[in-house]
């Protein structure tokens, strides 16, 4: 009994750090997707507004140009910070995998313990009754 529940607890606790693993690369896989989007979005957005200055006149010298630079700075950090955020929930479920490892490890030696408990406590009791 003892031996059999603790590697069912273990099997669960394995089978949810690998679904946790799996999950954390998702993240890894979307947030990095989120910020190629987001940095194609706001890329379009600047292509047109240079081609509308363009259309009217504007040079891309001067203030115009610093705007621009600006604008192409404040695309990359959006985007690094989406991508970091879905490192941060990567990490977060690779830490929830570890601690669902050390719960079926520990399961495990937890059941070995009661089963040799339980063997010792017959032994105990059959040694008493003989004698």
């Amino acid at each position: 009994g003892a031996l059999q529940k603790g590697r069912a607890e273990g099997r669960a606790a394995d089978f949810n750090a690998l679904v946790a693993e799996q999950q954390a690369a998702q993240e890894r896989q979307s947030a990095a997707a989120e910020a190629k989007d987001y940095r194609r979005a706001e890329g379009r957005k600047l292509a047109s507004s240079t081609a509308a200055m363009g259309a009217g006149g504007v040079t891309g010298a001067g203030s115009p140009l610093l705007v621009s630079e600006a604008t192409v700075r404040e695309i990359a950090l959006g985007s690094s910070r989406l991508k970091y955020a879905g490192d941060v929930r990567s990490k977060r479920l690779l830490d929830e995998s570890q601690l669902y490892k050390r719960r079926g490890r520990y399961a495990r030696r937890a059941s070995y313990l009661e089963a040799g408990s339980s063997i010792l406590s017959g032994a105990s009791g059959w040694m008493a009754s003989r004698g």
